[in-house]
């Protein structure tokens, strides 16, 4: 038994030496086979980040593309002279107030132009540069927007981000006022009128008090890339 016992300790001291001979004199192919197999993971990945990347690039682009080809059938929408510019900036902390385009003074733009897309006001000029100009959205609560709704007039107000609608207040009659009615601009203020702004989503009676209408508009305030500026009057 004891000598079973000294054959194991042999046998197993011998298999560890041999393991610790082998690991010492392929100790650099070893290496090599790590470093190769960390390389290739490490490509593998960088590959598949890169690939991302420009699945997303490209996702970008289609859209810009698109949005840029419906601004320039905006003459199909609106009969005024205008000029196209692209958002270029657009603050996080001012997300639903304000953005900046790349187009200023030199293309014409003056404070108090209306901004608009295909499906309706955007916004209006606050702020012009040589190259630039800071737009008001509609949602911004600084614009009181004078609107139309058939022989209706009254302003715009309480943008809802989460439900993308606007109320309609000091509405100067309720009565011939239906849901999916279309909202325009009344030309009271400074900007043109009969640009269109959206449509009635609702109206409703508060205990025979007070008429609430709220008006959803037709484009998603959370993207917009291109843009037409107003900048002189009928053609």
């Amino acid at each position: 038994m004891e000598r079973c016992d000294n054959m194991r300790n042999i046998f197993k001291k011998s298999y560890l030496f041999l393991i610790l001979f082998l690991i010492i004199i392929f100790k650099s192919n070893l290496f090599n086979l790590l470093g190769n197999l960390n390389s290739l993971f490490v490509e593998k990945n960088i590959n598949k980040i890169d690939n991302n990347i420009l699945i997303a690039e490209n996702k970008t682009l289609k859209k810009e593309l698109n949005d840029l080809s419906k601004s320039i059938n905006m003459k199909e929408v609106y009969n005024y002279k205008y000029t196209i510019a692209k958002v270029s900036l657009r603050d996080i902390y001012e997300f639903y107030d304000t953005f900046t385009i790349n187009k200023g003074k030199e293309s014409g733009i003056k404070k108090g132009d209306a901004v608009v897309c295909n499906e309706g006001l955007l916004g209006v000029v606050k702020k012009v540069g040589k190259n630039y100009s800071k737009v008001n959205l509609i949602s911004n609560k600084d614009e009181n927007i004078s609107i139309k709704i058939k022989d209706s007039y009254g302003v715009l107000d309480n943008y809802n981000y989460v439900d993308n609608i606007f109320e309609i207040n000091k509405i100067t009659n309720l009565e011939n006022i239906n849901k999916d009615d279309n909202v325009y601009t009344s030309g009271l203020g400074l900007l043109p009128p009969n640009i269109y702004i959206g449509k009635i989503r609702s109206v409703k009676n508060n205990l025979g008090i007070e008429s609430i209408l709220t008006m959803e508009v037709n484009y998603d305030i959370n993207n917009i890339n291109y843009v037409a500026v107003i900048i002189g009057d009928n053609k």
